[in-house]
């Protein structure tokens, strides 16, 4: 992929800056409150965010967010063009306390096919409630930005923390930069997806994805996305002793540690030319790992360089498909890594 965009970084220590907009928690530190736009009262804030985001996007400001935890019963129709959305690292929490949804909904996602450009977001954790259909992070048309840290936890056992997509009618996710990015207690870790539009997903690099009692999978490189670049992922699969996550005999091909397929016909050539570099899947239970890499689709040209494997699996690569070629693959014994859940607690995986 190309050269990473100049994108203009908005961070707390900017918080009392022209350029932004300061949304208060109801429980923030009071240093927060004398200098705040907005202050969240009891029950729901999204309607508050909805107000703050409107005026961000026609003033050309960011938003910045204090510490203390924000309540969302919906999704945040965010990002938008030319604007920073960051809160104050893990004192920043933004929790779902709204229903299940019969539809994959994103806390934090982008609706239009129209594509948010130069966008910066993180600095803040996401709570997903163990809701059904909540996934953490969604941009699903989204070009040239980058995250700062963000931690995503609690999901249902069938949940995405982070869905990466273009979209069916013309968004295309491309030029980004991801990472770090911490997911814990989850389905899957995440995936990368063009949407049914081909090359609609490409040339983005994710950095630093690491993640924790995850059910079925960790990275899903999915339809039409292509020359994605992953670089230094860990993902862990499941929760040993949790009937919630454990995975059973009966989950078929899964628990993975990546998987390259599609969705839909099974004669679509659909992600070809995606590297992933340095990625370590570990299991925590005799049947936690059916295979480290699945080969399941009309895939061409995927490497994995560098690949570990801790703990009881089944094989190292299964490739549905024994006409196409396989991955290039390396497997080495790796040693003890740390995984930083909290970016301050470290904990030896």
């Amino acid at each position: 992929m190309g050269a990473l965009y100049s994108i203009p970084r908005v961070f707390a220590s900017e918080k009392t800056s022209n350029a932004n907009i300061i949304i208060a928690a109801p429980n923030a530190s009071p240093d927060f409150f004398s200098k705040a736009d907005y202050v969240c009262g009891g029950g729901f804030h999204n309607e508050t965010f909805s107000k703050a985001l409107k005026q961000a996007a026609d003033e050309n400001k960011g938003i910045v967010l204090s510490d203390g935890e924000f309540l969302v019963e919906k999704l945040i129709d965010y990002p938008r063009s030319n604007m920073s959305f960051v809160g104050q690292g893990w004192k920043t929490k933004l929790k779902y306390v709204g229903a299940n949804t019969t539809e994959d909904t994103g806390i934090l996602q982008n609706q239009t096919d129209i594509p948010a450009v130069n966008c910066a977001f993180g600095n803040f954790m996401m709570d997903l409630g163990g809701k059904v259909n909540i996934i953490g992070l969604r941009p699903r048309s989204l070009q040239k930005s980058y995250t700062l840290p963000i931690y995503i936890t609690n999901g249902a056992p069938w949940v995405l923390g982070m869905q990466c997509s273009g979209t069916a009618k013309g968004g295309e996710f491309s030029g980004n930069y991801f990472g770090p990015i911490w997911i814990d207690n989850m389905g899957w870790n995440f995936e990368v997806r063009g949407e049914g539009q081909e090359a609609a997903t490409r040339n983005n690099f994710f950095q630093f994805i690491s993640s924790r009692n995850i059910v079925y999978g960790g990275i899903v490189v999915n339809t039409f996305a292509d020359n994605n670049y992953f670089d230094y992922s860990y993902t862990h699969l499941a929760k040993s002793g949790d009937p919630k996550y454990e995975p059973t005999e009966d989950d078929g091909p899964f628990p993975v540690g990546i998987s390259f397929h599609e969705t839909g016909a099974p004669l679509v050539l659909d992600c070809n030319d995606n590297v992933v570099n340095f990625l370590v899947v570990e299991a925590a239970s005799d049947i936690a790992m059916k295979a480290a890499v699945w080969f399941a689709g009309l895939s061409l040209r995927n490497t994995v360089r560098s690949l570990s494997i801790r703990g009881s699996y089944k094989k190292v690569i299964q490739n549905d498909f024994p006409n196409n070629p396989k991955l290039t693959y390396e497997v080495y014994n790796a040693p003890a890594l740390t995984y930083y859940r909290y970016g301050m607690d470290k904990t030896t995986a």
